[in-house]
């Protein structure tokens, strides 16, 4: 008995059909039982007006590219585009940089994080497919400058209030007033004295020392309004007050800068 010619009809049809899916899968390119999403030939694409990014095939080899040049002096920097026909602008592509900078320093693990640009295209992207809407570069580093010590004491043994300083204790207060000043950061000054006096002395003397260090860093340009001091007077020497020498290292100013 002969087969009806719909049946042979729907034959041919499911087998064309099964012909065509095994050549878009062996071909790697869109077909009608695909998805409706395109494939991304790209190693890190976007889509029009998406801020979401898709990892490509070449993305394993931009990786181990970018590992070569990783280093401690370095940071990666991840330049997020958005072009001429895209709805979203600044934030379309800070969002699209950001995603990549994740990304990306989970695989290259970066312990100095990464910078995010944003460049605007005047041209017009790919409205059907994915295209690369970013581009990513290592930086130099700038070398850190050691920061001074924070805390200094200045040996001020006059007992007339005529003080003078060295000068690398001149050279030291250069830097730190520079520093306080950029910093936008308080600090503290303390008179101290020895215990040889009178209290009204003392008093008088380790003010005296105190306001000596401040007075110099106002010279320096920092603001009155980043400056305090107190005076300790004689109730924390540095060393006991049991010699000459001994009271000569108790009659001292300590700065304080605060971080």
């Amino acid at each position: 008995m002969l087969k009806q010619p719909w049946f042979l009809t729907l034959s041919f049809v499911g087998w064309c059909w099964l012909c065509l899916q095994w050549f878009c899968c062996w071909m790697q390119v869109a077909c009608p039982s695909c998805s409706d999403e395109p494939l991304n030939q790209e190693p890190i694409g976007v889509l029009l007006d998406r801020p979401e990014i898709n990892l490509g095939p070449g993305f394993s080899e931009m990786v181990e590219e970018l590992k070569s040049g990783a280093g401690d002096h370095v940071q990666l920097e991840v330049t997020g585009k958005h072009f001429k026909n895209e709805q979203g602008g600044v934030e379309l592509a800070l969002s699209r940089a950001q995603a990549i900078g994740d990304s990306l320093s989970s695989y290259l693990g970066l312990n100095s994080g990464f910078s995010l640009r944003t460049q605007e295209v005047w041209e017009d992207a790919d409205t059907a497919g994915y295209f690369q809407g970013f581009d990513v570069q290592w930086n130099e580093l700038p070398e850190q400058e050691p920061l001074p010590p924070m805390e200094k004491v200045f040996f001020l043994a006059a007992t007339d209030a005529r003080f003078t300083l060295a000068e690398e204790d001149l050279a030291y207060l250069q830097e730190i007033a520079e520093y306080i000043i950029s910093k936008k950061v308080k600090a503290t000054v303390e008179g101290h004295t020895d215990d040889s006096g009178s209290n009204r002395t003392n008093n008088r003397m380790g003010r005296k020392r105190a306001q000596f260090i401040v007075g110099e860093l106002k010279k320096l340009g920092v603001p009155e309004a980043q400056l305090t001091w107190e005076n300790k007077t004689y109730l924390e020497p540095l060393v006991p007050n049991s010699s000459r020498e001994n009271r000569a290292k108790n009659r001292r100013a300590i700065l304080r800068v605060a971080q």
